[in-house]
C-alpha cells in the first residue's frame, strides 16, 4: 500500500511537471496546460491534494488576479472567484486568459500558488499545514502589507509590527499599496516564522525567518503499530509527551515533527513478557509539518511497564 500510495503522488507531481512545460510560464507550483477554448473563458481543471497527495474534500478555493492587492473582489470575478471541491478533491472554473493566483483553505491547511489561464487548463494545488508571520517593518508612509492575488491584508501597528495568520507556508512576498514588495523565505508549514530583525523594503534578498514556534499540530488517533524484534535501523531520540491507561487499553500522545517517507512517523511498539518498549525509527529526511499522534494498545493486561529503547528515555509503571 506505500508504494502504491508513492507511485500515485509521482502520478500527480508528473500532471504538475507537464502543466508547467507546457504553460510557456513560471509559477511556484506549475502552470496551466493548453487545451481547447470557450467564448466564456477558459475551463480550468482544479484539483486539490494533500502532504501526502490524497484528494481533499469540500476544500474551500478563491481565485484572483496575480497581482490583485485589495481586500475586495473584483467585479469581473465576482460570480466566480469561489469554489469548493468536490468528492474527488476537483472543481472546475472557467476564466479570461491572464494570470492568476490560487489559495485553498481546509482546517489548518492552507495552500497558494500562481497558474496561467490557457484553454482546458489543470492546476495542481497542494495544502500543508498553515503558517503565521510576525515580523516588524519600517519604511516611511507604508501603513499596510497586502499578500498579492489574495484579499489577505495587515496593517502596521504605530512601532512598525505587524502579524499575519494562518496563511499558506508558501507565501513569500508580501507588498505595498505602491507596489514594492518584500521577499521572505516561504518555509515553516505549520510553524510561526518570527522576523525578529527589522524588515527592509528590499524585492532582491529573501530573509529567513529568525525563529520558527510550532503552531498548526495535524492530529492522527490509530493503533501503536506492533513489531516482534527491537529494530536494527538508527533510533531517533524518542520520549511521549503522555503515556496512561483506560481500562485495558494503554494510550500514548507524542508530538514532533511528521516523517512522511515513515510508517506512522517511525513510531513502533515492541512487548515482551510484562514490558512495551517504545521507539522512534530516525527520519531519513529532515523537516517536517508539527504533528500529534496519539496512540492505542489494546489488550493491556499484563503489561506492568512502558519505557522508550533509546538512551535518555523514560520509563512508565502502568496501574
Amino acid at each position: 500500500m506505500k508504494s502504491l500510495r508513492k507511485t500515485w503522488i509521482l502520478g500527480i507531481l508528473a500532471l504538475a511537471g507537464a502543466c508547467d512545460m507546457f504553460a510557456g510560464g513560471s509559477s511556484e507550483q506549475g502552470n496551466a496546460v493548453s487545451g481547447g477554448s470557450s467564448d466564456q473563458g477558459n475551463a480550468i481543471q482544479v484539483a486539490v491534494v494533500d502532504r501526502t497527495g490524497n484528494p481533499v474534500v469540500a476544500a474551500r478555493l478563491e481565485i484572483l488576479p496575480e497581482d490583485w492587492a485589495s481586500t475586495s473582489v473584483p467585479d469581473s470575478l465576482a460570480s466566480r472567484a469561489f469554489l469548493k471541491t468536490d468528492s474527488l478533491g476537483q472543481a472546475s472554473v472557467r476564466l479570461p486568459e491572464g494570470r492568476y493566483t490560487l489559495q485553498g483553505a481546509d482546517g489548518i491547511l492552507r495552500g497558494f500558488r500562481k497558474f496561467a489561464s490557457t484553454p482546458e487548463g489543470q492546476v495542481l494545488l497542494v495544502l500543508n499545514a498553515a503558517t503565521d508571520i510576525v515580523g516588524t517593518l519600517q519604511d516611511p508612509g507604508v501603513d499596510s502589507l497586502f499578500v498579492p492575488g489574495t484579499r489577505l491584508a495587515v496593517a502596521l501597528g504605530a512601532d512598525g509590527s505587524f502579524r499575519l495568520d494562518s496563511i499558506a507556508a508558501t507565501v513569500s512576498v508580501l507588498a505595498t499599496r505602491d507596489g514594492r514588495h518584500l521577499l521572505l523565505d516561504s518555509t515553516g508549514s505549520g510553524y510561526v516564522r518570527q522576523f525578529l530583525r527589522v524588515l527592509r523594503l528590499d524585492p532582491g534578498v529573501a530573509v529567513p525567518p529568525d525563529t520558527l514556534i510550532p503552531k498548526y499540530y495535524s492530529r492522527v488517533v490509530e493503533p501503536l503499530p506492533r513489531v516482534t524484534s527491537a529494530p536494527a535501523e538508527v533510533l531517533q531520540s524518542f520520549v511521549p509527551d503522555s503515556v496512561w491507561v483506560q481500562g485495558d487499553t494503554i494510550w500514548i500522545s507524542t508530538l514532533g515533527r511528521s516523517c512522511d517517507e515513515l510508517p506512522s512517523d517511525g513510531i513502533a511498539g515492541r512487548r515482551h513478557a510484562d514490558t512495551l518498549d517504545l521507539f522512534r525509527v530516525a527520519c531519513p529526511s529532515e523537516g517536517g509539518v508539527p504533528s500529534e499522534r496519539v496512540m492505542h494498545f489494546e489488550s493491556r493486561l499484563g503489561v506492568w511497564t512502558v519505557n522508550t529503547l533509546q538512551p535518555f528515555g523514560y520509563t512508565w509503571e502502568m496501574p
